[in-house]
């Protein structure tokens, strides 16, 4: 077996196979996993004091940190698990030995409680304490080992467990974190900002380490962190988290004694054990668990979930079916995309500033862009964008979902919460200008920027309502745009997901993997009466938002006013279209012709 020395110290290795890290420790190398499965004692559930020997999620874990290490890249996990899988045991244990086997190591672990922090300390504590055996003695000359903190002398090291608060990271440099039951924190991203800025990078320390894990809880910052980390798998300059799900089915110990009756198991069971292979003692033991549970289902999926999408309960009764959800999210992962921003110049016609020509239009990529090309503009294709534009910045998202009308496959997306309404609507028009001057639908209950700024550049391929509902404070929306209400957009949503659903391939039209997830939380919420007081409301369950989700939605809205129709032009035949009429209206000279190249896309 060969090893690769990834620390500059040079005192840890990993195995090339990934199964086991090794450290340098009283100049001799020594596994971890022996470490742990020699020297870490525990109490286990019958209240015995035996030593940790790794069950087999603890194993996929432990692997997963081996070939991360391996690969020299940041280890910062996001793990979401079942119940009394012992993923917390082994963290703290890779604690001692990282932080207090090691020189000049820090780490911090937080808890949801101060409760549940003493009761982590108790038990970190416990494990340092027994370190010992006749032959060795791995403890360390201790300064301290009190106030929920173990400090050592030799090596000067310390290992603290605290409750969540921002104040627990600040002004600390930390190479090693663990963040317990992080669903059930109280602001989380808060807390974790500033973790984020005590822990060095991996340039200057590679061997630091982050770990987020829970059980779900709800929709929360939780699953925000965990659908972006399953959404940028394999592109690292995108991605900030390394996701790993362990369900409750890796516990060979989660099975029953008496099978459970084939015939007894319903539709949805059925499905669950012929996807994951699973046996009637398995499906016995999670009867079990749903029968504890009162027979609440969602309840029980988020402590014993089959599924990443089982973990995360909605409120309400969801609008699209999850489980073919999850399986176009599998799909999508593999479709390449490119990342980055619309270039472009404004100029004003005449000196008019409220007359503008938008030429030079180019998409550039770059890893810190907001707009996804998955399918570049094609010569003749009639497409169709949704614009949701936000009320302000920094809460809700500006979304922009662009679709082919002949095949109503999606083609690109343009996501943004920190851009100004003026500047967002200007990379709106360069988008569809981008995409042959593509129908814009854009929805108009809030605000009226994107409409004015389109009228400045003349841009006259807009979805326009049948009825025109202009008022005199709104005159300058005209009849353009969609005005949502609770009737249509249900009328709405309803056409969008027919059109999703009735493929071979359900969903086979989305290629964006965060519009997936935020279709997995668009839900009917039917208020605090249920369903029987007719106050149902279609929407992102709890905190969730829905920007993306009725992007597209709007898109297929306007589908109708597009033509589905391929036609090819030659590049050499200049055509006085609506785009370029008020050049020629205005001067139809030689030299105004001539800029015609300057704005033709």
């Amino acid at each position: 077996m060969t090893y690769r020395v990834v620390s500059k110290k040079g005192d840890v290795r990993v195995s090339d196979d990934f199964k086991d890290i090794g450290i340098l420790l009283n100049d001799k190398w020594i596994s971890v996993r022996y470490l742990i499965e020699h020297f870490i004692y525990i109490i286990d559930k019958n209240g015995d004091k035996v030593l940790l020997k790794l069950n087999r999620p603890q194993e996929i874990f432990y692997e997963a940190v081996c070939k991360r290490l391996h690969e020299m890249k940041p280890c910062n996990f996001i793990i979401l698990k079942a119940r009394q899988h012992g993923i917390t045991t082994i963290i703290e244990a890779l604690g001692i030995i990282f932080v207090l086997f090691r020189k000049n190591q820090s780490g911090i672990i937080m808890a949801n409680t101060n409760e549940n922090a003493n009761k982590i300390f108790a038990k970190l504590k416990y494990s340092y304490e027994n370190l010992k055996t006749k032959e060795y003695d791995l403890t360390r000359k201790l300064d301290s080992k009190t106030g929920n903190q173990i400090v050592t002398l030799d090596p000067p090291c310390s290992m603290r467990v605290a409750p969540s608060t921002m104040d627990a990271a600040r002004g600390t440099t930390i190479t090693f974190f663990e963040g317990s039951e992080f669903a059930f924190w109280e602001n989380q991203e808060d807390v974790l900002a500033a973790v984020l800025e005590a822990v060095p990078p991996t340039e200057i320390n590679p061997v630091t380490f982050i770990f987020l894990e829970s059980t779900a809880n709800g929709q929360n910052a939780f699953k925000d962190y965990w659908d972006e980390a399953c959404e940028t798998i394999g592109n690292d300059s995108l991605s900030v988290w390394v996701p790993i799900f362990i369900p409750w089915f890796k516990n060979p110990e989660y099975r029953d004694s008496v099978p459970v009756e084939e015939s007894s198991l319903n539709e949805f069971e059925r499905e669950k054990m012929a996807k994951h292979n699973l046996d009637l003692y398995q499906m016995a033991f999670w009867r079990k668990k749903f029968l504890s549970h009162k027979r609440n289902l969602m309840l029980t999926l988020q402590e014993y979930p089959f599924d990443p999408y089982d973990a995360f309960i909605s409120t309400g009764s969801g609008v699209f079916d999850n489980q073919k959800l999850d399986k176009r999210k599998n799909a999508v992962r593999n479709i390449a995309y490119e990342i980055g921003f619309m270039k472009y110049k404004i100029d004003p016609i005449n000196n008019d500033i409220d007359r503008l020509v938008m030429k030079d239009v180019e998409f550039i990529k770059s890893d810190i862009g907001y707009v996804k090309i998955f399918e570049k503009p094609q010569e003749g294709v009639p497409y169709v964008m949704g614009v949701d534009m936000a009320v302000g910045l920094g809460n809700d998202n500006s979304a922009v979902f662009i679709f082919r009308n002949d095949t109503k496959k999606q083609v690109a997306s343009m996501v943004a919460n920190t851009i100004a309404a003026e500047d967002f609507s200007n990379d709106v028009i360069a988008l569809a200008y981008y995409y042959n001057d593509a129908l814009i639908t854009p929805e108009v209950n809030y605000g009226t920027t994107l409409i004015r700024i389109l009228k400045k550049f003349d841009y006259e391929n807009i979805y326009q309502r049948e009825v025109d509902e202009t008022s005199e404070s709104e005159g300058i929306i005209g009849s353009y745009g969609i005005k949502t209400t609770q009737r249509n957009k249900s009328s709405m949503v309803d056409n969008f997901r027919e059109i999703c659903e009735d493929d071979d391939e359900p969903y086979s039209n989305i290629v964006d993997y965060s519009l997936l997830i935020e279709m997995g939380t668009f839900v009917y919420d039917y208020g605090k009466g249920g369903s029987g007081n007719g106050t149902v409301k279609i929407k992102g369950a709890g905190k969730n938002h829905d920007d993306r989700v009725m992007s597209a939605v709007l898109a297929y809205a306007g589908m109708n006013q597009q033509t589905t129709l391929v036609k090819y032009k030659s590049n050499n035949v200049l055509k006085k279209d609506w785009r370029y009429k008020h050049i020629f209206e205005e001067d139809d000279t030689k030299q105004e012709r001539g800029l015609f190249d300057n704005y033709y896309l």
